[in-house]
């Protein structure tokens, strides 16, 4: 099955956060986003149990809209 994971960037703490998904009891910040995807792929298979085993991730990445 394949999990969507999305992402935000919050300028103001520098970080990015996990904002929507669809693993249940996901939460994630983190300085960069491979840092997310790292952690992503270490606390997936602890949520999804049996499901982690087919389990494929499809991230998205938003970032704040900088001002003119």
């Amino acid at each position: 099955m394949k999990y969507v994971v999305s992402l935000r960037y919050d300028s103001e703490n520098h970080i990015y956060f996990i904002y929507e998904s669809d693993i249940p009891g996901l939460h994630v910040e983190a300085a960069t986003c491979d840092e997310v995807f790292d952690i992503v792929f270490d606390v997936a298979p602890d949520l999804l149990g049996d499901a982690a085993t087919k389990a494929t991730f499809d991230f998205r990445v938003e970032r704040e809209a900088t001002p003119a």
